[in-house]
């Protein structure tokens, strides 16, 4: 439940049912329910080809993004109906504004229902203002198709066993805070083997001369060739390190004892390996590793999210039930949904920083200092955006963007409304089983 609605309502104490229907298998969600990842995917997991949900929402950000992500993650159908005009009497719209700490303009409905596809493409959409009707033609059975263009299917390859923590009740564990913002940067680069070396070697200098802490590059970006991988995956570490000259990290995957495997150095050793977890069409040949690691470093704490197991959101959950900040994701993107919506929704319904490095399409996910309602925003004013991560897209070379590791400890969005700790992960069986 969001903010005030607490106060009033008791939440859910059973699992949500599929409604079998002459269109087709259905389950249904309400508002809040689809801000965080688990209550669309707890009746996804259990194959329905349409999710209904209803709103009553002031924020942007559910239609730009917690709407239509749920569809793509879980590549099934979401028809999404939102109220338009005032949330509340209008005597008191002033009043719950200045509880809220928002214009009183904004306490009105968001609108923009509509109907999201399997691959995230919103098919009809309402405007924001003003009652209307949308509809479309859709094919059911395309919600039965589960597979990624790597062959990959998105269900049959998750790993409960892993996901436990999920459905354990949590809470903060006051962990040290990491810094209040630092310089990451991301290197895209477009050849292979030493060419590709190469030119990382060029960008790492340039990201050392403007004070990068962290860098990452894409999955395997140095393999040219897969009969010496796990040597010329050596020799890579070794040359990039000898090439650091300050305190900064980098973060790419390499090739080990048959694992695709993410790794953090710095110019004196290796601090972090991550196995991928997921079993992926690209990477069949890949022993998978059964547990999410973490490590501490100066400015927080981080975890490597390696290839696909980036399209699960039960990836970056148990990152953030280990009050990860910055998650560097080494991967190949494949399909348009990851970059479009995933990563953002990563980033905003963790409250982590992404960096996230591909052939293609790599960025950098920060999230925002300001996130409470009924609190002082200080850094930007509310726009319309609750949860919204500050976004730079990158091209080839290097980019770079601050991030703030800080922020990461703050998961409240509004009253009594925390999106870690609040999750339903008593009814999350459907998800860790």
């Amino acid at each position: 439940m969001m903010g005030n609605e607490n106060n009033f309502l008791e939440k859910a104490t059973e699992i949500a049912p599929i409604l079998s229907t002459e269109i087709g298998d259905v389950g249904m969600y309400a508002c809040m329910d689809g801000v965080i990842p688990e209550v669309a995917r707890a009746l996804a997991v259990r194959h329905p080809q349409i999710l209904l949900n209803s709103l009553n929402s002031f924020a942007h950000d559910e239609a730009s993004l917690h709407i239509p992500v749920r569809a793509a993650e879980n590549k099934v159908y979401v028809v999404a109906a939102n109220k338009v005009g005032s949330l509340v009497p209008e005597q008191m719209r002033e009043a719950v504004a200045a509880k809220l700490k928002i214009d009183p303009s904004f306490l009105e409905g968001a609108g923009e229902s509509q109907i999201v596809a399997p691959d995230g493409t919103v098919l009809a959409k309402a405007p924001k203002k003003g009652e209307a009707v949308v509809f479309a033609d859709i094919e059911v059975d395309l919600a039965d198709n589960k597979l990624r263009p790597d062959g990959t299917d998105i269900f049959t390859s998750r790993r409960p066993e892993l996901y436990k923590p999920i459905g354990d009740s949590s809470k903060d564990n006051k962990k040290k805070v990491g810094a209040e913002s630092l310089l990451a940067g991301v290197i895209q680069v477009s050849g292979q083997g030493k060419e590709a070396i190469g030119e990382v070697l060029k960008y790492i200098a340039q990201a050392e001369s403007n004070q990068v802490k962290l860098i990452v590059l894409p999955e395997l970006f140095h393999i040219k060739d897969f009969a010496s991988v796990e040597k010329e995956s050596q020799e890579m570490i070794r040359v990039l390190q000898s090439a650091l000259k300050s305190d900064c990290y980098i973060v790419t995957s390499i090739v080990e004892s048959n694992q695709h495997v993410g790794v953090m150095f710095n110019k004196k050793q290796i601090v972090l390996k991550q196995p991928q977890l997921h079993q992926s069409g690209r990477h069949a040949w890949a022993n998978l590793g059964n547990e999410l690691n973490v490590v501490d470093v100066e400015w927080g704490r981080v975890a490597i999210v390696v290839g696909n197991d980036a399209i699960y959101p039960e990836t970056f959950r148990l990152a953030a039930l280990k009050n990860v900040e910055v998650v560097a994701v080494p991967t190949m993107i494949l399909e348009n949904w990851e970059t479009e919506f995933g990563f953002k929704e990563r980033a905003a319904e963790n409250r982590m920083n992404l960096i996230v490095a591909s052939k293609n399409d790599s960025g950098i996910y920060a999230i925002t200092e300001d996130f409470t309602l009924w609190t002082e925003w200080k850094n930007r004013p509310f726009d319309g955006n609750i949860n919204y991560p500050v976004v730079t897209m990158a091209g080839d070379g290097l980019t770079t963007a601050l991030i703030h590791p800080a922020a990461s400890v703050n998961k409240m969005v509004s009253h009594r409304t925390d999106v870690l700790h609040g999750r339903p992960w008593h009814l999350a069986e459907p998800i860790i089983t």
